[in-house]
């Protein structure tokens, strides 16, 4: 029940060290060069020059360590109602599914991948497949994943960009050492701040030249070359390293004729690591696999509960339908569908399955909610899951011991009636 702690999953992560803690001494370095050293008296002015020109030179130093990817570390992921907090040596990170862009499991070896994009890919490795799904059912994720999985390489890649602009910030502060020599020398303080402008700028902008895989619901993108490819044409997929440049090749075979694409995925700029490579291969892979039909089939719901969905009925008139249905399996009567009672555990493997239809999950739970307060923490834990907040908000309503079924059906009316509006405009 929900009452009980969130389980614990042993797991490897593979990331890279946060921003977070590394962009605070990036913005007093930007502080720092704004302030032009002969601007101020003469020997404060000297000190700040010194502090600006060895900040500079760190700068150029250290650009390239700049949000460095870790060595993966053991963690555990505590899981809980819609998010999973992963715990390890000295960090906390809580991921909340309803904010990630995108989210697939694949096999790894002989573990289970969990790859999940929240800002970059933040990828996981269990041992078994059931935890595999209990971490992506807490995340509110179904069997076929969802949205879309995104890899930058080479100069498409934000660290770059990043890096880049760091090290024209630095060499923009070694520029006050020149101010010191003579006023004359005042003019360096322009060319300074258009330097800093531009460090930030290209910080933002996209190069055309870079290259990035994305992986999405149809298919492959790759940016450059350009080109989109089903997953079903994906005929190779493999990894081979010359002079210490890591290499990811497709092969597809289309309509027309086989393409091969070449992407330089890790080149030695500490962009990515060989278990980041594994992951990304073993995802193209898995989703080739599942479009020829040769992946493990999605668990249906069972055909009585699937019974339970709405249809092109009234809202009032299959909430009535599931109401006697509720009453005869908990007080005799009409609750046995063609002879037989409604399984208990086929309705809450209904309302804790992302991939069952949203009626079917709310009407599930509307006949357990009748078991008590306990039932219903779980129903509204299953409901956090969901990544659309109105799966929840249908659950709160129809379990609400407080809530007459005419209240329940005109809440459940108030929700439909914007989208349905929506639908009529178009």
């Amino acid at each position: 029940m929900s009452s009980d702690p969130p389980r614990a999953i042993s797991a490897t992560l593979v990331t890279r060290r946060s921003l977070r803690w590394e962009l605070p001494p990036l913005l007093l370095g930007g502080a720092l060069a704004f302030l032009w050293p002969i601007m101020v008296p003469d020997a404060l002015g000297a000190a700040l020059a010194g502090v600006q020109v060895l900040w500079g030179l760190g700068s150029l130093l250290f650009a390239r360590r700049i949000a460095e990817a870790r060595a993966p570390e053991e963690v555990t992921l505590q899981l809980g109602a819609g998010h999973v907090d992963i715990v390890g040596q000295g960090h906390r990170r809580r991921l909340v599914g309803r904010k990630l862009r995108g989210a697939s499991a694949s096999r790894v070896g002989q573990r289970v991948g969990i790859a999940l994009q929240d800002g970059s890919p933040v990828l996981l490795e269990v041992a078994r497949s059931a935890e595999g799904r209990a971490v992506l059912a807490a995340l509110g994720v179904g069997h076929d994943g969802f949205g879309e999985l995104l890899w930058a390489t080479g100069k498409d890649h934000p660290l770059y960009r990043l890096r880049l602009a760091l090290r024209l910030v630095g060499f923009a502060l070694l520029f006050p050492c020149l101010g010191l020599l003579s006023p004359g020398f005042m003019v360096f303080a322009f060319p300074q701040y258009l330097m800093i402008l531009g460090a930030l700028l290209s910080a933002r902008s996209r190069s055309p030249a870079g290259s990035y895989l994305r992986l999405f619901s149809q298919g492959i993108h790759v940016a450059w070359p350009v080109a989109t490819v089903p997953y079903g044409a994906i005929q190779r997929v493999e990894i081979d390293a010359t002079q210490g440049v890591q290499r990811l090749t497709l092969e597809a075979t289309g309509a027309r004729e086989p393409g091969v694409f070449r992407l330089n995925v890790s080149p030695n700029d500490g962009l990515f690591r060989p278990e980041e490579l594994e992951h990304m291969t073993a995802q193209v892979r898995d989703a080739a696999r599942r479009a020829r039909g040769e992946g493990a089939e999605r668990a249906e719901v069972g055909f009585q509960v699937a019974d339970l969905g709405r249809g092109n009925a009234e809202v009032r008139t299959w909430l009535e339908r599931i109401d006697r249905l509720a009453h005869g399996m908990f007080h005799g009567g009409e609750g046995a569908y063609r002879g037989r009672e409604l399984d208990r555990e086929e309705l809450w493997a209904a309302i804790e399955d992302p991939d069952a239809p949203t009626d079917v999950r709310v009407a599930a739970a509307r006949i357990l909610g009748r078991l008590g307060p306990e039932a219903r923490a779980r129903i509204l834990d299953a409901g956090k899951t969901a990544r659309d907040p109105l799966v929840e908000k249908r659950m709160r309503i129809v379990t609400d011991p407080d809530r007459e079924a005419e209240a329940v059906a005109e809440a459940l009316a108030a929700i439909e009636a914007p989208r349905r509006k929506v639908r009529t405009v178009g």
